[in-house]
């Protein structure tokens, strides 16, 4: 039976993988895939990358998966039989990880690797990370692609022969069949155009000859992924709320009370004691407290730069010691941003190099997501390194002005926090 990916999922499809009992414990998780698991994190693991989708799982999920940079085994432009070769790297992982993303296939759809051959090595990985690792898998179908070479401007962008896309959707709907410990979830039918079996340009990155192919999500398309994880786990695992961050808050104005923070003369208006607002030449922006905990931002730029820098940060934080495990949070509700090329959390040990450790990152495009709503960033959990413990949170965010284009941003900022884990 098909469950017509792309357009409507069958009401069996769905309910048969809802469990009777919510598990709401907490949960540790590990991504194991090809390209789209690679891009969640730098390299160096310092970063959760914005065209990553499990940034915006937590963004959205107040943190509720703990996800330790070296869990991300993505590998880049692998196919389903590296990931099978890989998988059994989880087994290593200091983290042992309670679920299990997993997400390949895109270089396969466009091979001569045969759909039973994909299923197989599909059947493979899930089997081992559920009867050897002993954790869930979370099965995300395979996202839709166009052909790609570097050379040919005539393939380049072109739809899947009909033969391939096939052989994508059946087994997609063989992923989605799946039930017991593994969760199957349809990411395909958030990143086509609707009505159709292409890629939704604005979702993806471009790339070849003129930038027509589409491969890899964008961070619009990673959070679109990132909202179908989040409809379908919210089933299994339950909704998380976001914490209290004055509790273990190391910053000298926990709770954002009060005013006579210092702000450049771009901005005007009442900001929080003990806190920093900043932004570049040619803005213009209104600081204003909605509640007394709370703290609004309202900038906008016409200087024509691709550049446009806003910052907002405490004036120290205090109590750190060399071999603490700290973190950066931040609860931040979006209201409206056009022409934004990130927003982010940011924590730099500034006696061990300026080593920066970021909750999400700028994107080369204004694509990133501005969808109203409450977030929670995070960085990477780190080991303060260096015995000079002079490190900054920042809030940050970068918009693009160039071209007469108009960039804006307004956002309230409910909570931040710089705390040691313990």
């Amino acid at each position: 039976m098909l469950y017509q990916l792309g357009r409507a999922l069958s009401h069996a499809s769905i309910s048969k993988n809802t469990p009777s009992v919510v598990d709401i414990s907490a949960k540790t998780i590990a991504i194991l895939g090809d390209s789209t698991a690679y891009q969640n994190t730098s390299s160096n693991g310092l970063q959760y990358l914005s065209q990553g989708f499990m940034g915006w799982v937590n963004l959205m999920t107040g943190q509720k998966y703990h996800f330790p940079t070296d869990n991300n085994l993505g590998i880049d432009n692998a196919d389903i039989a590296d990931v099978d070769s890989a998988k059994t790297n989880l087994a290593s992982l200091s983290n042992t990880p309670d679920i299990v993303f997993v997400i390949t296939g895109t270089k396969d759809t466009s091979s001569s690797t045969t759909e039973t051959e994909m299923i197989n090595g599909l059947q493979s990985i899930y089997n081992y990370i559920t009867n050897t690792i002993g954790a869930k898998v979370v099965a995300l179908t395979i996202p839709p692609r166009t052909k790609y070479s570097s050379s040919d401007s005539t393939i380049n962008g072109a739809p899947l022969d009909s033969g391939k896309q096939i052989k994508l959707e059946a087994v997609n709907n063989w992923i989605l069949s799946q039930t017991g410990d593994i969760i199957p979830v349809d990411i395909y039918s958030s990143l086509i155009l609707a009505g159709t079996t292409s890629p939704d340009p604005d979702k993806f990155e471009g790339e070849g000859i003129d930038d027509t192919a589409y491969l890899y999500p964008n961070p619009l398309g990673a959070q679109s992924i990132a909202n179908a994880i989040k409809i379908k786990l919210d089933n299994y695992f339950g909704p998380f709320d976001i914490p209290d961050m004055s509790i273990n808050n190391l910053s000298r104005n926990p709770d954002l009370s009060g005013t006579g923070g210092i702000n450049n003369s771009h901005l005007t208006g009442d900001l929080a004691e003990y806190y920093y607002a900043v932004t570049d030449t040619g803005a213009s922006g209104i600081l204003s407290k909605p509640t007394s905990t709370s703290q609004q931002i309202n900038v906008s730029f016409t200087n024509q730069s691709s550049s446009d820098d806003v910052q907002f940060y405490p004036y120290n934080l205090i109590n750190y010691s060399v071999g603490d495990q700290v973190i950066g949070e931040a609860e931040i509700e979006i209201i409206s941003g056009q022409n934004v090329e990130g927003i982010w959390i940011e924590v730099k040990d500034k006696g061990s190099s300026n080593i920066t450790y970021l909750g999400l990152n700028k994107y080369s495009e204004p694509k990133f997501p501005t969808t109203p709503g409450t977030y929670m960033f995070s960085t990477p959990i780190f080991t303060v390194q260096s015995s000079n413990t002079a490190l900054t949170l920042k809030i940050r965010a970068e918009l693009n002005s160039s071209g007469g284009k108009t960039a804006n941003l307004n956002m309230i900022v409910k909570q931040v926090r710089g705390r040691i884990v313990t």
